[in-house]
């Protein structure tokens, strides 16, 4: 996933990574990254049903395309439960 977000970032649109998985993302060092602490697999942006949640997730995620983190592999980390 983290090498098609540096190819669509080679054309000026910009791109973020949700994930449950923090040490394999630190690693592969994608251009910018949501962590939400504590969701499992398959629901990086909340459970069915938690449409609270999930905008509060997807506001964050989206908040990362104003301010850049200063070097690939920055990792925002946020708990919403």
């Amino acid at each position: 996933m983290v090498t098609i977000q540096r190819a669509i970032e080679t054309t000026g649109v910009s791109t973020i990574l949700v994930t449950v998985d923090p040490g394999q993302t630190r690693a592969a060092r994608p251009p910018r990254g949501l962590h939400p602490e504590g969701f499992p697999i398959g629901e990086s942006l909340g459970r069915p049903g938690e449409r609270e949640v999930q905008r509060r997730v997807l506001h964050d995620a989206l908040s990362l395309l104003v301010r850049y983190p200063e070097e690939p592999g920055s990792l925002v980390t946020r708990r919403y439960r």
